[in-house]
């Protein structure tokens, strides 16, 4: 676990990756809330998740605070528009003062915003393109390797 106490964590968007890091902070221990706008969203929650699920708009910062938002420790913001997350991450790093704020953006240009504000970004198309270079490679290691073991 990251801290010593017990975290709390919330994430804003029950997309795929919104309802996989949540269950994985939840089994770790931590305090989770996840808040989505759809109710269908948390259909995607496993089973196994033992955090809150909150019916909500998160770009709403009244109900925000009236879910006690301010007492977060880790706020991921993971909703299905780049704009969006970008608004919400800001409130809660530059208005709200959370220590830790992290946002999921595709396209890259629209994080200019956020230079130098504190929110950590995750960038979706640039960590599976890595991944799509670094399968390639070991696949051409093991081509290589097998026209070596041919060649013995």
């Amino acid at each position: 676990m990251l801290f010593n106490r017990r975290t709390n964590a919330f994430i804003i968007g029950c997309s795929n990756m919104g309802a996989y890091i949540a269950s994985q902070l939840s089994s770790q221990g931590y305090d989770v809330t996840i808040i989505d706008k759809n109710e269908k969203s948390f259909r995607i929650l496993p089973d196994s998740y033992s955090g809150f699920k909150t019916l909500g708009n998160g770009t709403d910062f009244d109900f925000l605070d009236s879910q006690d938002i301010k007492s977060a420790d880790i706020v991921l913001v993971s909703t299905d528009d780049d704009n969006v997350n970008c608004y919400i991450a800001q409130y809660l790093k530059l208005i709200l003062k959370l220590p830790i704020v992290i946002t999921r953006i595709y396209n890259q240009e629209k994080s200019l915003v956020l230079k130098d504000s504190g929110i950590k970004i995750i960038y979706p198309t640039e960590l599976v393109s890595k991944e799509f270079f670094h399968v390639l490679t070991d696949i051409e290691v093991e081509e290589e390797q097998k026209k070596e073991d041919e060649k013995k």
